[in-house]
């Protein structure tokens, strides 16, 4: 993840590899600072008690640690596990497009590796907390830097010709699925594909006689060439989200690579060109502290931000967040008086 000239979405185009992480230096200095941290906080139950109807919802890698995925960035998780197994001087080259260039073969053989942790793996509490609230018709739409395709049972995924009103977003692709690189059509990864990959070998398209194209994972890869293959641009979809929502959540995402950051900075933006102001509370949902230094120390203006923290793990806010449905009748009332006022 890195920061870029443009960025329509959190792609990878740009990458700086040695700028990634937030100074560990940067975020002591703003943790010396005991008031913003007290303001900075919130419990799960003042979430719970917003009655949020319209939640906006972004993820990463740490919602799907309970399930038994690999994070990235942790101790022993995919960076770790590439470093070691490829010898490279750091692990994070092989999500890169330019090592999947230029060692196709090694690539897709590892992230056959990580489709199989997805054949093992089972939603956590977090999913299924998003799950209820999609059911109440309280979720918005829940965008996922995340790859293993644990959210499907959230809703449909989003397509902007197929299924403009599916709930889930896949920024970043999805490993479960292979796609051909001349015609786009898409392969489950169980099956032929994973044989393939696995033995290193190449899959060849025949969703159409005339096309002879090569699969590949269905992921988005640092500067990859092939965004588009992987997902639609959904700019517009996001900024119609921003305008509507009256709860963001950040769940599962350290903001430790700069890219994560950027992403933020850039719905900030998106906010506050939609309705005029970044005023929409933004939640971010971890045990650790991290998290909200890292952002608060790579973004400017940090006191304008509505933006507050639940020292808590996901797996238990979101099933407390989706349990507290309000009283319809109350809200019947309420705007009845409103209008009678």
């Amino acid at each position: 993840d890195e920061q870029q000239k443009a960025m329509p979405r959190c792609s990878t185009r740009g990458t700086d590899l040695n700028n990634l992480r937030v100074s560990k230096r940067r975020r002591q200095e703003v943790r010396g600072n005991p008031r913003e941290g007290a303001e900075s906080h919130i419990t799960c139950q003042e979430v719970a008690s917003l009655n949020a109807q319209r939640i906006l919802v972004f993820s990463g890698s740490g919602m799907s640690a309970a399930s038994g995925m690999s994070t990235f960035s942790k101790p022993g998780g995919l960076y770790e596990k590439a470093r070691k197994k490829y010898g490279l001087n750091d692990g994070m080259r092989l999500f890169h497009y330019s090592f999947f260039q230029k060692r196709r073969a090694d690539c897709q053989a590892f992230l056959t590796g990580v489709w199989a942790e997805t054949v093992q793996a089972k939603p956590t509490k977090s999913h299924q907390g998003l799950v209820t609230l999609a059911r109440q018709g309280r979720l918005l739409r829940h965008y996922t830097m995340n790859i293993d395709g644990l959210h499907s049972e959230v809703g449909p995924r989003w397509d902007p010709a197929l299924n403009p009103t599916g709930l889930n977003v896949e920024m970043h692709g999805n490993v479960t699925e292979a796609v051909c690189e001349e015609c786009a059509a898409v392969y489950p990864m169980a099956g032929a594909a994973s044989r393939s990959f696995r033995a290193r070998r190449a899959m060849i398209c025949t969703a159409m006689r005339s096309c002879r194209g090569e699969l590949r994972p269905r992921i988005m890869f640092y500067n990859d060439d092939d965004e588009s293959l992987i997902i639609e641009d959904f700019d517009e979809l996001l900024e119609k989200d921003l305008e509507s929502a009256d709860l963001i959540l950040w769940i599962g995402i350290s903001f430790e690579q700069s890219a994560s950051v950027e992403h933020f900075r850039r719905v900030r933006r998106l906010a506050t060109k939609t309705t005029g102001t970044s005023g929409t509370m933004n939640v971010v949902i971890n045990p650790d502290d991290d998290p909200l230094w890292n952002l608060k120390t790579g973004m400017s203006n940090v006191n304008d931000l509505n933006l507050k923290q639940i020292n808590a793990k996901s797996d238990d806010v979101l099933p407390a967040i989706a349990k507290n449905v309000p009283d319809s009748s109350n809200q019947n009332k309420s705007s009845k008086s409103s209008a009678d006022s």
